[in-house]
């Protein structure tokens, strides 16, 4: 966005957008979640953030008004090249202001950058916004720097890789004073009879993937209101899923231990599924990473469980009888631990074991386009939680896990140690799937997904970029990447920085949680 407001100006004299979506209220393992102006992933707690887009967009439009116009002498790139970055400088109706956006994105190193202001502008004081888009620290976010008082209508500035600027004559700009609510998790147990009215057909905190739920008058001989799959046929898609059945997630991406269950009626011949831990989507929805309870019209049912590519394992099978059309049964999937449990219309069916999520929401599915319907979704906690406190040692002798400088700021970097239980560096808490120290959970840097990314330190959100899945070897894997944890070439130098790789079962991937 710092490019696009300058430069298409600059290759394109374009003056107007449109930013989709001003307010991204997405759940947070969705692809592009972080992509609003602004951010509001809790809709239970009210909790939201500014996104960076919006202080990208600020410094062009904090600093003009409908009516100013580009100023085509006084744009262009740094130095003629597109690497430095680039700027643009637009005049007020009264040509007297202006305000001049330089952009750095791209640049690798500092550079000084001298302007001469001419054509009756003003030759007074200038002031100076910056955002360090280099870092994802929102303290530097459009941040007021020293006034600049040109010479002669001439000044200079350093500007510095990464970042954007603004200098203007105008004055007012600033940042909102307002305190978000703060962020909650979604607490259990959970319950949606589907009856009480929402601000649409779409229950609360509900969102439809593909198909449409929405509920309805409830079929066989059922009073009130049901959900109902509404769309009969596969959509015409735009993108290139594999798999594009209906399905409606819901919740907290931080639960762990519960059962999710629903009664289930089938219109039409086919599947009906309830979802346990779903975690990370694909993007344009190509996978994802849940459990899955599968119950058909015939009597088969299935616990399975799909990755960020589709693939489906089946964990365990079965027949029960056949639930036929128009009558009500109920499902439920319980996920304790590593164990996960079908139930049918009360009865336990059978279990599997799987270590591969270990936190996630719920959800309900149609596996095809066919109108089946839900009713009574329950979520009831596990008994019990996975939480314990002390040293995380390595596979590779006598290294463990510490956290640089035994620093609990954002972007501290997971390192290597030398092992010393007294360390406090070197104190963390396994919990649920989350390692932490002093509150701050193990990050893949930018929910990266390629081998070597680094692990860091940050405020816990709910990724799955900040989930980890035991494996029985004694690695951990990423649930958003797929990769494992690494001490890279078994170092055993102390601050050696943590980074994910291909899982290969090697002792530099082995970690025993404490």
């Amino acid at each position: 966005m710092a490019r696009a407001i300058n430069r298409d100006y600059i290759d394109g004299r374009m003056t107007s957008f449109m930013n989709w979506p001003v307010v991204a209220a997405l759940y947070q393992n969705l692809s592009f979640s972080t992509d609003g102006m602004s951010l509001a992933a809790q809709p239970w707690s009210g909790n939201y953030s500014i996104g960076r887009t919006t202080w990208a967009t600020a410094h062009t439009t904090q600093f003009t008004r409908p009516g100013w116009k580009y100023l085509d002498s006084a744009v262009g790139y740094l130095g003629g090249n597109r690497t430095n970055g680039s700027y643009v400088a637009l005049r007020s109706p009264n040509g007297r202001d202006y305000s001049t956006v330089i952009e750095t994105m791209d640049a690798t190193t500092a550079q000084t950058a001298t302007f001469t202001v001419t054509g009756g502008l003003s030759t007074g004081k200038v002031h100076v916004w910056a955002t360090d888009l280099a870092t994802p620290d929102a303290s530097d976010d459009f941040v007021r720097q020293k006034d600049v008082t040109p010479a002669g209508g001439t000044y200079t500035l350093t500007l510095q890789p990464g970042h954007l600027y603004t200098v203007t004559t105008t004055t007012g700009q600033g940042k909102g004073g307002a305190t978000p609510p703060a962020p909650a998790p979604l607490k259990l147990p959970y319950a949606d009879g589907f009856d009480t009215p929402a601000a649409t057909a779409s229950p609360k905190y509900f969102s439809d993937m593909n198909g449409a739920f929405q509920t309805v008058p409830c079929a066989g001989g059922r009073t009130a209101t049901c959900l109902r799959q509404m769309a009969p046929v596969s959509p015409i898609r735009w993108t290139d899923e594999s798999n594009n059945m209906p399905y409606t997630i819901v919740g907290d991406g931080g639960w762990v231990n519960y059962t999710v269950s629903a009664d289930t009626l089938f219109e039409q011949p086919g599947s009906t599924e309830v979802l346990g831990r779903v975690n990370q989507q694909g993007r344009n929805n190509n996978g994802l990473n849940a459990y899955h309870l599968r119950l058909s019209d015939t009597g088969a049912w299935a616990i399975l469980k799909t990755d960020l590519r589709w693939n489906s394992t089946t964990l365990a099978s079965g027949t029960v009888d056949a639930p036929g059309l128009n009558t009500w049964h109920r499902m439920a999937l319980t996920l304790q631990g590593s164990t996960l449990t079908a139930a049918i219309d009360g009865r336990t069916v059978g279990t599997a074991t799987d270590h591969s999520f270990t936190s996630g929401m719920a959800g309900l599915a149609v596996t095809g386009y066919q109108t089946q319907q839900f009713d009574a979704f329950a979520l009831t906690p596990g008994t019990g939680a996975d939480s314990f406190t002390g040293p995380v040692p390595s596979g590779v002798t006598g290294t463990c896990l510490a956290a640089a400088g035994d620093s609990s700021a954002d972007g501290t970097a997971a390192v290597v140690q030398s092992c010393d239980n007294t360390a406090p560096a070197q104190t963390w808490t396994w919990d649920n799937g989350r390692l932490l120290h002093a509150g701050k959970c193990l990050d893949v840097i930018g929910a990266g997904t390629a081998d070597g990314t680094l692990v860091d330190l940050w405020t816990c959100n709910g990724g799955s970029n900040q989930q980890w899945a035991p494996q029985a070897d004694g690695s951990l894997k990423g649930v958003g990447s797929g990769l494992c944890l690494d001490d890279p070439a078994a170092s055993t130098t102390d601050g050696t920085r943590l980074i994910i790789w291909t899982c290969n079962g090697g002792p530099n991937q082995h970690w025993t949680l404490p």
